[in-house]
This record gives structure tokens, C-alpha cells and sequence, in this order.
């Protein structure tokens, strides 16, 4: 069975606005690296339950891994994370809308959450030209998690992984060995930074 690991909370997590749902249900995933001595940055969790974690896989508090903003300006380049979960929650039969848990801490902590922030485009790693197949979903917003780059990668031990409001479309794509896709910022704002702590198999 996977492992929730209640670590202590960060300085600046400590004091994050957060409800009693985002306090439960908003964690960040590490999976155990091929050495087996530690983990890295894997992806936010599920917890709806349809994706599945093994032993591989340890689950800690946001707060544990929050370490304040950043700001970025219009033209950062960033990309999605190579095996983080991309795929949708269900949709909520009641509201006909899928649930977010992560927007709301995005705008109650000060970052930006009104737009997707990208300039609705994709552009293709290798050449650097706009992927013209791809369009900006806006009214799907999620806290999508990403670095900064032209070409979709993990994420080693001791990085760091940005959080930022995207449209579901953005969030997932390009974030695979053969999907090579980069976005732009298409607005000045402000995305949460999240601690990649370098976390020792414990005894």
C-alpha cells in the first residue's frame, strides 16, 4: 500500500490559507528512484481514487512542500513534467463540472487563477514552431505543475516544480518522451513553488 507521510509543514506552508478539503485532499506525490535511495517529484494526487500508487509511492502534505511564489513575465517558456498524472478527475454528476481543489489555494494565497496564463498556443520543442493542432481550453482551469524549459522532462532530486493555473488541454499535453511540446506565457503573473526535497527511504 502506498504511503501518506505526514512530514512537518515548511515555514511558508504553515502559513497557507487553506479550507479543511484542501488541508485533506490537496498532497504531492514522490515515486522511489532506480536506486531505491530516496524520491523524486512524481505528481499531485489523485484523490479521487482512480489513479492507482504502489509501494513505490509516498503522498506528503502540500504544506510540507510549499516554499512560496514566483513571478513570471510574458514569454516564460515552461513545459509539463514527464510521468506526472495528466488525465482529468471525473466529472461531478451533481454540477456537471470536474472538481479543483488546487485553483482556489492558487487565488486564496495571492497567484494567478483568472486565466489559463499561456498565450493559448502549443510550440513544438524541436523547432520551436507554434503546433497549430492544439487550442486553449480556458474554461477548464486547474493548478497545472510545471518547469521551466522548452523540453518536457522529470524532475531530479533536490528540483523544484512550479504550480500555475492552465486549461486542462495545456495541462496535458506535451508531458511524455514522444510528445515534445513547450508553452509561453501569455500574461505577467504569479504561480506557487513547490520544495523537491530529497526524501531518505526511512528505517
Amino acid at each position: 500500500m502506498n504511503k501518506h507521510i505526514f512530514l512537518e509543514p515548511t515555514l511558508l506552508g504553515a502559513k497557507l490559507n487553506l479550507t479543511y478539503e484542501q488541508e485533506h485532499m490537496c498532497k504531492v506525490v514522490y515515486k522511489k528512484d532506480s536506486e531505491g535511495d530516496g524520491h523524486f517529484f512524481d505528481s499531485l494526487w489523485d484523490a479521487s481514487g482512480e489513479t492507482q500508487y504502489n509501494d513505490d509511492y509516498i503522498i506528503v502534505p502540500f504544506r510540507s512542500t510549499y516554499s512560496g511564489k514566483f513571478d513570471f513575465d510574458v514569454g516564460w517558456q515552461f513545459v509539463n513534467i514527464i510521468g506526472s498524472a495528466g488525465d482529468p478527475k471525473p466529472v461531478d454528476p451533481k454540477t456537471g463540472k470536474r472538481p479543483n481543489i488546487w485553483i482556489p489555494i492558487l487565488r486564496d494565497n495571492g497567484c494567478t487563477v483568472n486565466c489559463c496564463v499561456t498565450d493559448g498556443k502549443f510550440y513544438l520543442t524541436d523547432t520551436n514552431a507554434h503546433d497549430g493542432i492544439h487550442v486553449c481550453n480556458t474554461p477548464s482551469l486547474v493548478g497545472g505543475h510545471v518547469i521551466t524549459g522548452e523540453r518536457p522532462q522529470r524532475v531530479a532530486l533536490g528540483g523544484s516544480v512550479n504550480l500555475v493555473s492552465i486549461c486542462q488541454q495545456h495541462n496535458v499535453t506535451g508531458n511524455s518522451e514522444t510528445n515534445q511540446h513547450y508553452m509561453r506565457a501569455g500574461v505577467k503573473g504569479i504561480g506557487a513553488l513547490l520544495a523537491n526535497y530529497m526524501l531518505l527511504e526511512r528505517e
